[in-house]
């Protein structure tokens, strides 16, 4: 574990705050490892995994490949992420029908019709028609911030602005959005290294010490 090289496949979001942090405090035990680090939509995470390209993929594992295990989880729903001074904003939980008189903030997802977001909009019978999708979560907080509408997101990638008092995260009541977890994920087909497997460790015991779901 002295040296070696880790390849990661991640979600943005997971990027821009977990991940960070994790290898701070990894390097400081292991400081000649190294990385690469790159981001990706949910099913090219795994897809990455189970191609054998990344070591490590961080995303949303209820649907998995073939080749691809789960190492832990963490229930982490999408709900609506608003500035405090939004109309909603003190409403301790949403329908999604309440979301469709407001400008929604998307992530850009590959899998249009089939998208999780999608889904859920299709089970409710909602039909926002202002909707605006990025692939870029810097891009996504400025939007929100700068009230050009809610945010349709899991908590991850906004933590801090929530934890400070700058965003908020309100519940969506939908079962196919509380349903979500993210997974740490391996390669079934691979043994993992040491390196892997205590990098894996750090990962996990971070992502469950999140408060994700509320």
């Amino acid at each position: 574990v002295r040296a070696g090289h880790i390849h990661i496949a991640t979600l943005d979001s997971v990027a821009n705050s977990l991940l960070p942090e994790v290898i701070d405090q990894f390097a400081q035990t292991y400081p000649d490892i190294t990385y690469t680090i790159q981001t990706a939509l949910p099913d090219e995470v795994i897809q990455c995994v189970a191609d054998g390209d990344a070591n490590i993929g961080i995303s949303f594992c209820n649907d998995l490949l073939p080749g691809v295990r789960i190492h832990s989880e963490k229930s982490t729903p999408i709900g609506a992420i608003m500035r405090p001074d939004h109309p909603l904003a003190e409403r301790d939980a949403l329908e999604i029908s309440d979301l469709e008189p407001f400008h929604l903030v998307r992530s850009f997802d590959g899998r249009a019709k089939n998208s999780l977001v999608n889904e859920a909009l299709s089970e409710a019978n909602a039909h926002p028609d202002n909707q605006m999708f990025t692939n870029s979560l810097p891009l996504a907080r400025a939007l929100i911030m700068r009230k050009h509408g809610i945010g349709f997101y899991s908590k991850i990638g906004f933590v801090e602005d929530i934890d400070e008092g700058r965003l908020r995260y309100i519940t969506v009541l939908s079962p196919v959005l509380s349903e979500l977890k993210m997974g740490i994920l391996i390669s079934s087909r691979v043994n993992q290294t040491p390196a892997y497997h205590l990098f894996c460790r750090s990962l996990s015991k971070s992502l469950k010490a999140m408060r994700l779901d509320s």
